[in-house]
């Protein structure tokens, strides 16, 4: 293959922090996945960004303890139908993610 298709099939996809997202905005989410981290297992899910670009963001290890296999299988067999609000701190300086329907 030559250098030129293998830099046309490289992802475009970035890696964003839930911290930079903009509160009370809907991502919507084209993929989940559970992978393990430094920290353990977590969920990352790949999510779309106002401009149309697709971004990964990782979510906090408590998220991985409820979310099922069956959800993410859901979620993948639906891109787009759910969607990624952040909703900013809790008392105890957590995040505070909600999922909802688009």
């Amino acid at each position: 293959m030559e250098l030129r298709s293998k830099f046309l099939q490289v992802s475009t996809t970035g890696t964003i922090k839930i911290r930079d997202l903009e509160r009370g905005t809907k991502y919507p989410i084209i993929r989940a996945g559970r992978i393990v981290t430094h920290m353990g297992h977590t969920i990352i899910l790949t999510i779309q960004n106002p401009s149309g670009f697709c971004l990964r963001v990782l979510l906090p290890k408590r998220y991985a303890r409820v979310v099922t296999d069956t959800d993410m299988e859901n979620v993948n067999l639906n891109p787009g139908i759910f969607c990624l609000i952040y909703k900013g701190f809790d008392d105890l300086t957590r995040y505070v993610l909600e999922i909802a329907e688009v």
